[in-house]
């Protein structure tokens, strides 16, 4: 269970950082395409998180944590 989930940059071109506020100390992350296909699929430990986004293509994901979905933007 997060209370807060932001990524930055958005629009990103090589890496994000996501930051949260934790109440559990693991917490899984997808990134999905529009077609809702996993892209990356990892877990997050910390209240900042560096993730490599450099090898996705161009485009609009959704990066999901529990109850949370943010609109990443890679360029």
């Amino acid at each position: 269970q997060l209370n807060n989930f932001s990524i930055s940059p958005n629009p990103a071109t090589s890496q994000i950082v996501i930051r949260t506020d934790f109440l559990q100390p693991i917490v899984e992350v997808l990134i999905t395409d529009m077609t809702g296909k996993i892209v990356k699929q990892f877990e997050i430990q910390n209240t900042t998180t560096k993730i490599d986004v450099s090898n996705l293509q161009n485009g609009i994901y959704m990066v999901k944590s529990g109850n949370f979905t943010q609109k990443l933007i890679k360029k």
